[in-house]
């Protein structure tokens, strides 16, 4: 291992040993990898301790950064007073991050809303700002939003409340010029909704793009193309230097003045900015005569964002773009000793720099889309293509109109046909390898691995991929037990979703809210069900409120619905016949229940306790089902919106007993829940499904002391998240996502 290399290890272990938002697991491990990467200095002839001892400084001191910056930003929850701020990029949308000086006098950054978008970067203001702090993780394959928002180098979020007193309103300056003007040449002949791909291209604004586009080449495993990466910068090199590659002259000197140029336009985003410094590196290699050290210099570029910007390091971006540089470098010798070239040689790379992200790409998102290096292959020639027009285009709608629009319309008919392609392409989508959350535990995993991969050291190979097997049978012994039993209720909002899941089978009760900014059945329970490999879904449907079934229309579209169940006495009704229709044109076998009936789940059975088949209730709130399942000695009781007027009518059949789990109905709302029916399930765990500062004030207070009064033990997805049952040999285990 050379000394840069020495340097980056030590410092990434101790970034890791002394961030913040890091679990136990990690640090220790990262302990572990530094008291390694110590006996193995000490083992040197040179021993190049001062290598050492600078990696350890420069890692360490990000990592207390960071811990400073959260103590300090915490200051702006406790401020009430007016805050001066400070934009730190145009608003958009009502939105952009800033710059807030606290009355404490310190400056922190914040991701506002509620701006003017005329509002310009630099503007500086002054208003009352309600700030919140970033979600935990809710669910149970969330990612870790406070280490997301730390990336973005904004960690908490604040609404202006009240109409600002502008300071000082900054002119334009040359960039924001310049984009100003590229802009208005593709708004003036797409129309202002048709410069969203354009934006992304060539200013880096990914987010102008449709989320349904994005989502859709997201999950073909092309999200990278929607990004500014290295991809963008290798193929506008390849295609102006063609044959005559890195050599010295007037020709490699323009090609370096354009990629500054676009950098420059694009407002300096961290992965174009690494790509175009190892151009430059490679570049001065050359006309040096001297073999360039491109890993050299790479670790180079990672100390220096190290030190610039360490907040970066916390998102999964900074990973997969250092990682898949190195798996390219890595396979490029192997392709020269071999010959490969052409498409053979470009579909090794792409699976080079696949395999290399694999482990970051399974703990974050939980899927690995096996085609994507085969679907770069093919529409990477059209691609290229789009990406070139559109770039010209940029360029000569700054100098000539007239030769912009040209340009702008053979742009537009290439993004159409690129997408018409990935819109054939999407059930290749389907195709990929699904992986269960680890949490914690992945994210080590995916630390050691990339460590064991990439470091550069000879020989050991066999010793190097035993040891990456170990680390990742251990990551995955949780998932080598048998068949799991276990229910979850899901942190939906002020709805109701759970999910009761034996082995490869599932049975989900309800689907949650659905609104245009939040689709709780898009955004936990489909990658519940993936990640998983669950191949038989049923679906039940306890009564007609939008927070029980609003998801539903999802899940049924998403086609992994095998069986829909509504109550019987909810037949005719019109949201049952919109439902029916909806799965009739997805295959989706819809059926009736009704008190008695059972059904079988993973060779589980589970029986529907209400409502009756004749039950002609005209509150839906009283024709809510409900099911008992799990085991007879600890069963979990689900109730819907169950009120008073049923639970009497329901009789003896409800109660769990003390070992068992009530779900409160209804929310936790006094519409029922009465000390005689409590009675029957004294000891025994109580969950309620609500949401955090919900207008209706669920659940109420009078129904929590009856719930104290009767010895149940009470746990809320507002307070805990996710809410988790898991049946044992050994018994019955409770838990939840968010901390006791």
């Amino acid at each position: 291992m050379s000394r840069a290399w020495l340097c980056l290890s030590t410092a990434l272990g101790a970034f890791v040993a002394a961030g913040p938002r890091v679990d136990g697991s990690a640090r220790a491990v990262a302990g572990l990898f530094l008291l390694t990467l110590f006996v193995r200095v000490l083992r040197r002839v040179d021993r190049p301790w001062f290598v050492f001892f600078v990696g350890l400084a420069i890692g360490g001191s990000a990592g207390v950064r960071l811990q400073a910056t959260l103590r300090r930003e915490r200051a702006l929850l406790d401020t009430t007073a007016p805050q001066r701020f400070v934009l730190r990029e145009p608003a958009r949308d009502g939105r952009a991050r800033a710059w807030v000086r606290t009355p404490q006098a310190e400056v922190i950054a914040v991701a506002l809303t509620g701006l003017p978008d005329a509002a310009p970067a630099g503007a500086e203001g002054v208003a009352r700002l309600r700030a919140f702090t970033p979600r935990a993780r809710r669910n149970p394959d969330d990612p870790d939003l406070w280490r997301r928002a730390l990336a973005t180098g904004g960690l908490w979020r604040a609404r202006i409340r009240e109409p600002v007193a502008w300071r000082h309103w900054p002119r334009p300056g040359p960039r924001q010029v310049v984009r100003s003007r590229l802009m208005r040449a593709f708004a003036e002949r797409l129309g202002p909704g048709g410069t969203g791909l354009f934006e992304a291209l060539v200013l880096g604004r990914g987010r102008a793009i449709d989320p349904e586009v994005r989502r859709r080449v997201a999950g073909l495993g092309l999200a990278h193309l929607l990004a500014l990466s290295g991809l963008h910068v290798g193929l506008v090199v390849v295609a102006l230097l063609g044959r005559a590659g890195l050599r010295p002259g007037p020709r490699l000197l323009a090609v370096l003045l354009v990629t500054e140029a676009w950098t420059w336009w694009a407002g300096f985003p961290p992965s174009l900015v690494r790509a175009v410094g190892l151009l430059h590196l490679a570049a001065v290699g050359r006309m040096c005569r001297r073999p360039s050290p491109v890993e050299e210099g790479l670790v180079v570029m990672a100390l220096g964002e190290l030190v610039v910007r360490p907040h970066t390091l916390l998102g999964v971006g900074w990973w997969l773009s250092y990682t898949a540089t190195l798996g390219i470098l890595r396979c490029l010798p192997w392709l020269r000793a071999r010959g490969a070239s052409g498409w053979r040689g470009a579909l090794i790379v792409s699976c080079a720099a696949q395999a290399a992200t694999a482990p970051w790409t399974l703990s974050v998102f939980g899927r690995l889309p096996l085609l994507s290096p085969l679907l770069l292959l093919v529409s990477g020639g059209l691609f290229a293509a789009l990406l070139g027009c559109t770039l010209l285009a940029a360029a000569a709608s700054l100098v000539s109109p007239a030769v912009a629009g040209p340009l702008v319309c053979a742009s537009a008919a290439l993004a159409h046909v690129f997408g018409a392609l990935l819109a054939e392409a999407s059930p290749l989508a389907r195709l990929a390898l699904n992986h269960p959350s680890l949490h914690g535990a992945g994210w080590t995993a995916a630390l050691v691995v990339v460590a064991l991969w990439a470091a550069p050291v000879r020989g050991h190979g066999r010793a190097r991929a035993g040891a990456i097997a170990l680390v990742l049978a251990v990551a995955h012994a949780g998932l080598l037990r048998g068949p799991v039993v276990e229910w979850w209720s899901f942190d939906v909002g002020q709805g109701d979703a759970g999910v009761y899941r034996v082995g490869r089978h599932a049975l989900i009760v309800d689907t949650g809210p659905v609104s245009p900014s939040y689709r709780p059945a898009r955004r936990v329970l489909l990658p519940y069900l993936r990640r998983r490999w669950i191949d038989d879904v049923q679906l039940v449907l306890t009564h007609g409120h939008a927070d029980h079934i609003g998801g539903a229309g999802d899940l049924i579209a998403a086609g992994v619905i095998d069986r829909l169940w509504i109550a019987h006495c909810d037949s005719g009704r019109a949201w049952t016949q919109s439902l029916l229709e909806a799965g009739a044109r997805s295959g989706v076998d819809c059926g009736w229940i009704a008190r008695g009936d059972r059904l079988c789940v993973g060779g589980r059975d589970l029986v529907c306790l209400w409502p009756p088949a004749r039950w002609d209730a005209e509150d839906p709130n009283d024709r809510s089902v409900v099911l008992r399942l799990g085991p007879a000695q600890a069963p979990l009781l689900a109730t819907g919106d169950l009120e008073r007027r049923s639970e009497r009518a329901l009789g003896p059949a409800w109660g769990v007993g003390p070992r068992g789990i009530l779900k409160v109905a209804h929310h936790g709302g006094d519409t029922g829940t009465d000390p005689p029916l409590l009675a029957r399930c004294s000891g025994a765990w109580a969950f309620i499904s609500c949401g955090e500062g919900n207008r209706y004030g669920h659940p109420h207070p009078t129904v929590l002391r009856r719930l104290e009064a009767a010895g149940l033990r009470i746990l809320r997805t507002d307070q805990r998240g996710a809410l988790h049952v898991r049946w044992t040999a050994q018994g019955v285990r409770i838990g939840s996502v968010g901390p006791p």
